[in-house]
């Protein structure tokens, strides 16, 4: 099952495959090199292994051979026990000092960014009822909270200001 790409994956993929953008990746994996330098054997970003594996299978492209082969292993070593979680084989899911709560903030601050915009392309003003509906709509803060989202929204923009990526398209 596919699910359709959204504005925010095109800044998590930039951010993957060139490290630019807004969206944090961890600071101990720079994303210079190709995919398997980076990989490095699985002395180095472990995660590039499954991001690698996916755009293949996004674009219907054959796996490389090398992430084909590092799967193949982690998962023989998987079965054999030499892994006690998936974590042991890839690396913990949110980056180097990066927090789940902190990481699910900024998706939820780049969604109430999108959906405002949606908004103001079919011609809405923004202001605190739009704001207040956005929130109620996403179920992000309280109904009729509308400082919440605005702070979202002006956080997206700078942060898109800051990162050079204007609005997200």
């Amino acid at each position: 099952m596919s699910r359709a790409r959204k504005p925010t994956h095109a800044m998590i993929d930039c951010a993957v495959k060139s490290g630019e953008g807004p969206w944090e990746t961890d600071s101990r994996y720079p994303a210079k090199g190709d995919y398997e330098k980076r990989f490095d054997g699985g002395k180095g970003d472990r995660q590039i292994l499954l991001w690698t594996i996916m755009y293949s299978a996004r674009n219907k492209e054959l796996v490389p051979e090398w992430a084909a082969k590092s799967l193949e292993d982690i998962m023989y070593r998987m079965a054999e026990g030499e892994f006690e979680t998936w974590d042991d084989a890839f690396g913990k899911i949110f980056a180097f000092r990066k927090r789940p709560k902190k990481i699910r903030g900024r998706a939820r601050m780049f969604k109430v960014y999108e959906r405002v915009l949606e908004l103001k392309k079919s011609g809405e003003k923004i202001n605190n009822e739009l704001f207040a509906r956005v929130g109620k709509e996403l179920g992000i803060g309280t109904i009729g909270a509308a400082t919440t989202i605005k702070n979202l929204y002006g956080d997206a923009k700078h942060e898109l200001a800051v990162k050079g990526q204007g609005q997200i398209r």
